[in-house]
């Protein structure tokens, strides 16, 4: 979850995601590493990266030996010389792994293989710590000899990893809670002893901790245990199944639904954002802009868990209101929106982000001259949109910023705007904003967001509202089985 990170919300201009805005380093070529390679200068680089291998853990080592080897590759382009690199690894049984770490262990002067405390003594993660790189100059070691190494190192670390796991099969509700409350408190103040933690000052910068907690409340949808719940769900007759616990789940804890009419108003600090430069919209992540998405699979606004359903069990319902491909020129049916009075847009016939862009520079017009007294955002196909994306939600929290109503419809009716807001009362940069959205606009690709993250979460609740609306509506009459 990209927004679900405090550190990235706080510091979005210091994270890169990849020309895909995806954060699979996997996918990173050449290219982007040489682009990364003009920040080379890191004292330090730390790769902690692992994938899902439950379900298969004999699988493990070779699942991740391609991610591994995408790490190490970044972090050569990164470090800077006698720099250091701290990367997290697992067995070494492979010949490939063994390959692949004698071969970065080449470009350091000291290299160790160490399981911190902290670490679980049943799992075989284990780090690699490698000290003074020496760039692009890596150094000539014996094969047999460094291969003899990775050997003996991997005995030594499975032993131990096998003796814990018998000692954890021997003391299973062998030992009682008082006996193993001891037990934790030497091995704490061991740990104490071994860091040397009296000897660490305080930081002098505050700690990310006392800062005040970032409102994220797309967390509540997800739930416990969720991640289990969602491998669960791989096929047709799965997804039905937990599609019925959803619906049980969603009639039972919301018995009635949130406000239909909901009422905004926006201090001045929350709209500064649309005096920005572009370079700083985009250096902030407040416009976000990637490669068109073609399959949705991830929403901050609709439970992950039916999500999943809907992609196994009917994918073609999965819709999102707003279209954001790209294109040259706004389409024929936007450019024939005539803005005055009762405004009705049907969504189903807008085709890209500029669509909407330009109709949003229409409705501001339309507002500030008195021409607008109410929108209608309709949806004529047969099928049920969701607001999944967030250039969606930014679309509605823009359109917020002209009204001062915003109504949750009924049917083919999506979302009605009403009561506008005085001219006065709209920030004056909202024009210029536009346009400036207009301007960064990819001409291939789109746009996958326009709106500070804290807009988002603002917004939740309402368009959960209005999601949940969506989806009851589409899920009624189903043969699902839930009364």
């Amino acid at each position: 979850m990209l927004l679900d990170d405090d550190l990235i919300l706080r510091h979005p201009e210091q994270w890169y995601f990849g020309d895909d805005d995806s954060g699979d380093i996997c996918k990173w070529d050449e290219r982007y590493r040489n682009f990364l390679s003009f920040h080379r200068g890191f004292d330090l680089v730390t790769a902690d990266g692992s994938l899902y291998t439950q379900d298969a853990p004999e699988e493990q080592e070779s699942a991740i030996l391609p991610l591994l080897e995408a790490e190490i590759e970044a972090a050569k382009k990164l470090l800077t010389f006698f720099g250091s690199l701290v990367i997290k690894i697992y067995t070494m049984f492979l010949p490939e792994t063994r390959s692949l770490i004698q071969n970065i262990a080449s470009y350091f002067d000291d290299v160790y293989v160490f399981k911190p405390m902290s670490s679980k003594g049943g799992n075989n993660e284990r780090y690699l710590i490698c000290l003074r790189f020496r760039g692009d100059r890596a150094k000539v070691t014996e094969q047999t000899k460094a291969e003899a190494a990775l050997i003996n190192c991997e005995i030594y670390f499975s032993r131990l990893q096998s003796k814990y796991i018998e000692m954890n099969l021997s003391t299973y509700n062998a030992i009682s809670k008082e006996e193993l409350g001891v037990y934790r408190d030497r091995i704490f103040s061991e740990f104490h002893k071994r860091a040397l933690t009296k000897f660490i000052s305080t930081p002098t910068r505050e700690s990310h901790l006392n800062q005040q907690a970032l409102e994220r409340p797309w967390i509540d949808m997800f739930g416990k245990n969720y991640v289990e719940r969602l491998r669960c769900i791989n096929d047709e007759h799965s997804a039905l199944e937990h599609l019925r616990i959803f619906l049980r789940e969603d009639l039972m804890g919301e018995l009635e639904e949130g406000e239909n009419e909901v009422e905004v108003e926006f201090a001045e600090d929350e709209l500064e954002f649309f005096g920005w430069e572009g370079y700083k919209l985009v250096h902030e992540r407040v416009v976000v802009l990637g490669p068109v998405c073609t399959q949705i699979r991830h929403s901050l606004f609709v439970p992950p868990i039916l999500l999943r359903c809907l992609h196994y069990w009917k994918s073609e319902t999965i819709i999102d209101l707003c279209t954001s491909t790209s294109s040259h020129e706004p389409s024929h049916y936007a450019k024939s929106l005539e803005m005055l009075g009762n405004v009705v847009v049907d969504a189903s016939k807008l085709t890209s982000s500029k669509d909407w862009l330009f109709i949003l520079q229409g409705f501001l017009s339309g507002v500030r001259d008195e021409r607008i007294e109410q929108l209608e955002l309709v949806w004529s196909e047969p099928s049920i949109p969701f607001i999944f994306s967030r250039f969606s939600a930014s679309v509605i929290a823009l359109l917020s910023v002209m009204f001062f109503q915003f109504k949750i419809g009924s049917g083919h009716q999506v979302a009605v705007f009403t009561k506008p807001n005085y001219s006065e009362d709209i920030p004056g940069s909202f024009e210029s904003y536009l346009t400036m959205l207009d301007e960064l606009l990819p001409k291939k690709g789109s746009m996958r967001c326009c709106v500070p993250p804290s807009m988002l979460a603002m917004f939740h609740p309402y368009i959960l509202d209005l999601n949940r609306h969506q989806w009851r509506q589409l899920l009624d009459g189903e043969e699902l089985g839930v009364n």
